[in-house]
């Protein structure tokens, strides 16, 4: 029986939690192994562009494997728009095949249910629609999904006097898997623990509902956010350096 794209990565790093839990079977295109990495074409799941992703042991290989990866599209005449290697990785690539500095974020995951903390009582539940939304994602440049965005599971949030004060969202890169997206509060509310109730709010909820576990994304350089997941109790799995192509990023 043959096996797919993404049966024979997660064959060659079956403990890799970011593999299991971050990429959707369904979006990996061609896969790449070798005895110290693994890297793969897919789809990438908010951008809807060809993406380059690799994993590695130790550093080279995995930027290694991401140069091939990347050659084999511009082959198929569907070349990729970006790349994402470990950190270690990036000083690796040819420099054509660079991703600007300053692309770093770490992927954090869960199993378990944070400590209750008194504000998720006031968490909740926001429509898409929630005119509220926008303008205060305005507040974050890094926030990745918007109130349009069809792979949001759930909106929740904070409200004060009326105004939306902090939100986040359980969005799902792979089905069934929630990871959490967008968390944002407000410039003159910020210092209150409000993120850390809202995500609180939303793991806990996953969780009980019987997530094997909740994700996300943080850019390296938040200290901020860093301490909020921390104490809710992720834990950093890999970091990364990603983005566009040189020259994708100049022409974009």
């Amino acid at each position: 029986m043959s096996t797919t794209p993404y049966e024979e990565l997660l064959a060659a790093r079956p403990d890799d939690r970011f593999l299991r839990y971050d990429i959707s079977p369904a979006r990996v295109e061609r896969a790449l192994v070798s005895a110290d990495a693994v890297a793969w074409v897919s789809h990438h799941p908010f951008r809807g562009v060809r993406w380059v992703t690799a994993l590695g042991a130790v550093p080279g290989p995995a930027a290694a494997l991401a140069v091939q990866a990347l050659a084999l599209t511009e082959q198929a005449g569907e070349p990729a728009a970006g790349v994402t290697v470990p950190v270690s990785d990036h000083p690796f690539l040819p420099l054509e095949q660079r991703p600007p500095e300053g692309n770093r974020w770490c992927w954090w995951w869960t199993d378990r249910e944070p400590g209750v903390r008194p504000g998720e009582a006031d968490v909740v539940d926001l429509d898409p629609a929630d005119p509220r939304i926008a303008p205060l994602l305005a507040h974050s440049p890094s926030a990745s999904v918007d109130p349009d965005d069809d792979h949001v599971v759930r909106w929740a949030g904070v409200v004060s006097a009326g105004e939306l004060v902090a939100c986040a969202a359980h969005v799902e890169h792979r089905p069934g898997i929630p990871h959490l997206a967008s968390v944002v509060t407000h410039e003159g509310h910020r210092g209150r623990g409000l993120a850390s109730d809202v995500c609180a709010r939303l793991t806990r909820d996953a969780l009980g509902a019987g997530a094997p576990v909740v994700t996300l994304g943080m850019y390296t350089s938040n200290d901020t956010a860093r301490g909020v997941y921390t104490r809710l109790g992720f834990t950093v799995e890999h970091s990364f350096h990603s983005g566009y192509l040189p020259e994708r990023a100049a022409s974009g």
